[in-house]
């Protein structure tokens, strides 16, 4: 399929910009998000916006959601679980 021409020309606006508040923010384990990551936008979505669905799954016939707050809160017992085993920032895991 073809792009229009008018389309071509159109500046493409779907990525936010970063600003300062988002570079000053630190990671739940104190290092500062210095360029935009995978996990410093995940942290941004539970302090920004911890009462909004950011799951929903289905088990058996319910489905269920979870919260940006909940969600942080599984992610960071998972975290914590793997530095109990030695787990440090660097390693590799497989899960």
């Amino acid at each position: 399929m073809a792009i229009p021409t008018d389309a071509r020309d159109q500046e493409i606006t779907t990525v936010p910009s970063i600003g300062p508040e988002f570079l000053s923010r630190a990671s739940p384990g104190g290092e500062p998000n210095v360029a935009p990551t995978i996990v410093g936008m995940f942290w941004d979505n539970v302090d920004r916006s911890p009462n909004r669905v950011a799951l929903r799954f289905r088990s058996d016939a319910d489905w269920y959601a979870l919260t940006w707050r909940q969600y942080g809160d599984e992610v960071a017992s998972v975290v914590e679980g793997l530095r109990g085993l030695g787990v440090h920032r660097g390693d590799r895991v497989a899960i």
